[in-house]
């Protein structure tokens, strides 16, 4: 064992030089791609996420419900991924005018999310620490509005959809109130519910004008039977009366009922023929009355349309208000809120060009070695070939 670790110790002091060449070689391109690559400063801007309700709006109450966790990850995601995307970086670097790379700008942008909570912190490391400001600012602008532009895409779409339906539900209304007016145009009624009420009203008072000379003609016969009664006593007194002077004025009695029954009876078929008068006006009243609850069975019908297409219209219109208030509400908040500034870095990143160095030599000592030993296999395989072995055996025999 000691002879074979003594050999293979020879053969690494031997060639010791190609592990340090190998290590000369490697220092010196580590060294020389720091002194070249320029110093990297990052700044960094946190923003918070703010979970709002769905940006799209919904006729009718939808069941399915998001957490809040969930939309913060979502909104996240969504974001983080917007930022990484050459298009988003194509557009800041062409507002900022700098000559730089996509590749090379996306390098340098990191995205990261507290692990709790709903806060987000943007990076992006530049040649200068007034670059790396500028180019941080201006792309988490550009991604906002691009991503409040895309959350707000749909409450847009409902919003120019419930215009369009409110419109046509004006123009529904106006019609549903023209017909209205028609209606009432042709059959000359301003309202329909004072016309009724009138006409029953003048039904009442006829009824009871009518019924009052009937009552009236009533106590006038039943007058007219009290003094017929009187009569016939005083007819009676007259004819058994001896005494003229009782005689003439049992006499005078008798004509004074008489002409009091005359006028009683006057007046009794006076009320009676006012109640058979009233009769026929009665009967109109009620045939206008009929006629008008038929209209009125129209005009309800034509009303409920209209009641119909003003709550469908009113209906649209809040909808149409809640779409613009969300797709305000979207463009200006967005979900996403920048809480502080982007930070100017004082000082440039750590490079890593020790670790970088100290890996790289130590891969190079294990890439020598073996090296080494590669050589060493080759040069005795060139010095003793295969077919030299069996005469090498017999001379030590």
């Amino acid at each position: 064992m000691e002879r074979t670790f003594g050999t293979y110790w020879s053969v690494l002091k031997r060639r010791f030089w190609v592990i340090l060449l190998l290590v000369a070689a490697t220092m010196a391109v580590v060294l020389i791609r720091a002194a070249i690559t320029p110093p990297l400063y990052r700044s960094s801007m946190r923003l918070q996420i703010i979970p709002l309700e769905p940006g799209e709006v919904t006729l009718y109450t939808r069941m399915d419900t998001v957490s809040s966790s969930d939309t913060i990850s979502y909104i996240y995601f969504d974001f983080s991924e917007l930022l990484k995307t050459p298009r988003m970086a194509q557009l800041t670097l062409a507002d900022t005018g700098l000559e730089l790379s996509i590749d090379e700008f996306l390098r340098g942008l990191s995205v990261e999310r507290d692990p709790i909570g709903d806060l987000m912190s943007v990076s992006v490391s530049a040649a200068s620490p007034e670059v790396a400001e500028l180019l941080l600012q201006r792309h988490v602008d550009i991604a906002l509005e691009a991503f409040r532009s895309k959350r707000a895409l749909p409450t847009e779409t409902s919003s120019r959809f419930l215009e369009t339906e409110l419109a046509q539900a004006e123009k529904d209304l106006e019609a549903a109130r023209s017909a209205v007016l028609r209606f009432k145009l042709a059959n000359r009624i301003e309202s329909l519910d004072r016309t009724l009420a009138a006409e029953e009203q003048a039904i009442r008072d006829l009824n009871g004008a009518q019924q009052a000379s009937e009552i009236e003609s009533k106590r006038l016969q039943a007058v007219i039977g009290v003094l017929e009664a009187q009569l016939k006593d005083a007819e009676a007194a007259v004819a058994a009366e001896a005494d003229s002077a009782a005689a003439a004025g049992a006499a005078r009695l008798v004509q004074d009922l008489r002409q009091q029954i005359g006028l009683r009876r006057v007046d009794a078929a006076s009320r009676q023929a006012e109640a058979e008068a009233v009769l026929p006006l009665i009967a109109k009243r009620e045939a206008n009355l009929a006629s008008l609850i038929t209209l009125n069975g129209q005009y309800e019908a034509l009303r409920e349309v209209v009641q119909e297409k003003l709550d469908t219209r009113n209906f649209l219109q809040a909808k149409a208000r809640e779409a613009r208030l969300k797709e305000n509400q979207t463009r200006s908040v967005g979900y996403l809120s920048a809480i502080s500034a982007p930070t100017t870095p004082g000082s440039q990143l750590p490079t890593q060009t020790v670790r970088t160095a100290l890996l790289g030599a130590l891969l190079s000592i294990v890439a020598g070695i073996i090296l080494v030993y590669l050589l060493e296999f080759i040069e005795r395989a060139l010095r003793h070939p295969p077919a030299a072995a069996p005469h090498a055996q017999e001379r030590e025999a």
